[in-house]
């Protein structure tokens, strides 16, 4: 399959323009603002979750598990 350079650069200044505003949501604590860039905008429409252990270490509580996304297809990335 071959794609077109201009497509190319245009689908990576989209993706690198997404990265920059959920890197700023992140800084600015904004889990909405995180939310709907990696979520709304990448056309996800349902997630599952499914945890395989939990621990303790130390008082630091984490969990391993499996995720699953459920995505529509968008015309466009802008």
């Amino acid at each position: 399959m071959s794609t077109d350079l201009g497509q190319t650069q245009t689908i990576e200044e989209a993706v690198a323009e997404k990265n920059r505003r959920f890197a700023e949501a992140a800084a600015r604590s904004d889990a909405t603002a995180m939310a709907s860039v990696r979520g709304v905008e990448m056309g996800i429409r349902g997630l599952g979750l499914e945890t395989l252990r939990v621990e303790q270490v130390d008082g630091l509580v984490y969990e391993m598990g499996r995720y699953t996304l459920h995505f529509e297809s968008t015309p466009t990335l802008a």
